[in-house]
């Protein structure tokens, strides 16, 4: 068998070469996938770090715009609160639930009341 690979070391040399790059260009979209997919854009933009150039712009929109995962008040109370809970600092997470918790009662009372408008809209596009 040695005889046999030393025959073929190139090939073999080539095949572990190759199943690297293979490895690490998967690898390196997984990493990007599940950045974007965190940062609450589509996981498939992750993709668009693959292509020269267009991956420094994008990579420069996640880095100055804001995130559609911070975009609300309430996801960021939130998001305090979690932190404030793993560091033991109960008092200053039970506040930041009860805000995020009364900012997340106001978004709701805004998405129905949007509903309401779509649906008169609607009412009166068919009237029509």
């Amino acid at each position: 068998m040695f005889i046999a690979l030393k025959a073929f070391g190139n090939t073999v040399d080539d095949l572990l070469l190759a199943f690297l790059i293979v490895a690490t260009v998967y690898f390196y979209g997984l990493i990007w996938w599940n950045i974007f997919h965190k940062a609450g854009y589509r996981p498939t933009n992750g993709l668009l770090m693959y292509i020269p150039f267009i991956n420094l712009v994008v990579l420069a929109m996640l880095a100055f715009k804001e995130w559609p995962f911070t975009r609300y008040e309430y996801m960021r109370s939130l998001r305090s609160a979690i932190w404030a809970e793993r560091k033991g600092n109960f008092d200053d997470a039970i506040k930041a639930y009860e805000s995020g918790i009364g900012q997340l009662q106001v978004h709701i009372a805004d998405l129905k009341a949007r509903s309401v408008q779509d649906d008169e809209q609607r009412a009166f596009v068919r009237m029509m």
